[in-house]
């Protein structure tokens, strides 16, 4: 019988826990073990948390092509996590042109199970990596992420309503909803109200900077909305 989405998130997010907290390099390499042998059984959750080990380095030598055979293994089987990873791998690690079409249709596969794959077709279309488009184009699948409470989303969205810097026309009541949305979620994830620390921590991130920003926009812009 098929884990549901939930379980799914689950095991990710117990996987996730388990790698990243851990304080000793022993530990982590036990739970990678384990998830070698979960995977080697033909279990999805286990192909998925041995990709990664190999593409974090952690417990493991960091190894990309182990991590991407796994994460095609899980894929193989709907996992809809592994195809995100996969597709992100292809595009902003790997840079693969030759596997932008591919990686697209990952995403539009993953998209309606897992969130942050919408977040990141919004930021292919935002910048034509393997589609062609729009920055205006982007909004939607911004939408359809942010809908599902994905904080990243409502940032671009929250950029792209306050200025126009990417062809949008700036809406403000959009850009209140989106900050207001965006300070609610850092309070309940304890990380208190302070939007000033909510936009340094956004502005200065490698995806954000790279593929959303840009260059579009200063700090000190945003900081003023």
């Amino acid at each position: 019988m098929r884990v549901g989405l939930v379980g799914k998130l689950g095991v990710l997010i117990v996987i996730s826990l388990a790698l990243f907290s851990c304080s000793k390099d022993t530990e982590v390499q036990g739970i990678c073990m384990g998830l070698q042998g979960l995977a080697d059984q033909g279990d999805e959750h286990g192909m998925l948390g041995l990709g990664d080990c190999y593409r974090s380095g952690k417990g493991i030598d960091q190894d990309l092509d182990n991590a991407i055979y796994w994460y095609e293994k899980a894929a193989e089987k709907s996992n809809s996590i592994a195809k995100h990873n996969l597709a992100n791998i292809y595009l902003f690690e790997l840079n693969d042109e030759a596997r932008f079409d591919e990686a697209v249709r990952l995403l539009e596969e993953a998209a309606p199970e897992y969130p942050p794959s919408n977040f990141s077709l919004g930021v292919l279309h935002l910048n034509s990596i393997g589609v062609k488009a729009k920055p205006v184009d982007a909004v939607p699948f911004f939408v359809k992420a942010s809908e599902r409470n994905h904080e990243g989303a409502m940032f671009a969205l929250f950029m792209m309503h306050c200025s126009d810097a990417w062809g949008v026309k700036v809406n403000e009541a959009h850009c209140s909803e989106y900050k207001t949305k965006l300070i609610s979620l850092s309070q309940q994830a304890g990380r208190g109200a302070d939007f000033k620390t909510i936009v340094t921590e956004y502005f200065s991130s490698e995806i954000f900077s790279r593929f959303v920003i840009r260059d579009k926009v200063s700090l000190e812009a945003l900081l003023k909305i």
